[in-house]
C-alpha cells in the first residue's frame, strides 16, 4: 500500500514532517500517532484520493470548546492524501468533536451522521492548525478560522486522561 509506505517511509521515521517538501522541525503537539493500517478505507473527492485510518495514540486526545460544558470529547483519523493533479503525497490527522458528547466512531472524511452537531478540523501530524467546519444536525453551518485556535499546551497539566486542546467560539458563517 503506497499510504503506508509513504507513511513509514517519510513521516514516522522523519521526526515531525508531515510532507516532502516540509524540512523544517516542528514540536509535535500531540502523542505519537499509531496508525491502524488494517482498518484503512479507501475514498477519493474531487481533489485527492484519501486513505482513510484509525489511530491510536500514546495518550488518549481530547478537545473541548471553551465556555462548554459537554465534557471533553474526540476522535482522530489519519489521513493521507495523494493529490490526484500532481502525485503529491500529503499527510494529516482529521479530527472530530461532538458539541452534544455523542459517539464519534462514525464520523468519517466523507460522510458524516445526519444527526452529528460538532467540529470537524484537520492538522498537520504535530497538530498544527490547517483547516475546519463546524456542523449543526448533520449540517455544514461555519468554517473555523485559524485566528480563533489557541492550543494551550499548559492545560494537559490538569487532564490526567486526554491531552487536550482548548478551542474558542468564534465561526465563519457559511454560505
Amino acid at each position: 500500500m503506497q499510504a503506508q509506505e509513504f507513511y513509514s517511509s517519510e513521516i514516522a521515521n522523519s521526526k515531525g514532517k508531515t510532507g516532502s517538501e516540509n524540512k523544517k522541525k516542528t514540536k509535535r503537539v500531540y502523542p505519537n500517532v499509531m496508525p491502524q493500517w488494517q482498518k484503512a478505507k479507501i475514498v477519493e473527492d474531487m481533489r485527492y484520493h484519501v486513505v482513510e485510518v484509525p489511530v491510536k495514540m500514546e495518550k488518549s486526545l481530547a478537545f473541548k470548546l471553551e465556555g462548554s460544558t459537554v465534557k471533553p470529547n474526540g476522535n482522530s483519523k489519519l489521513l493521507v492524501l495523494k493529490d490526484k493533479r500532481t502525485g503529491e503525497l500529503i499527510a494529516a490527522l482529521m479530527h472530530a468533536y461532538s458539541t452534544t458528547g455523542v459517539e464519534l466512531t462514525k464520523i468519517e472524511y466523507k460522510t458524516k451522521p445526519k444527526d452529528f452537531s460538532g467540529l470537524i478540523f484537520y492538522t498537520t501530524l504535530e497538530g498544527v492548525f490547517v483547516n475546519g467546519y463546524s456542523y449543526e444536525k448533520g449540517k455544514l453551518v461555519a468554517s473555523v478560522k485559524e485566528s480563533v485556535i489557541e492550543q494551550k499546551q499548559s492545560a494537559r497539566s490538569y487532564c490526567n486522561d486526554y491531552g487536550y486542546v482548548r478551542y474558542g467560539r468564534e465561526l465563519v458563517q457559511s454560505d
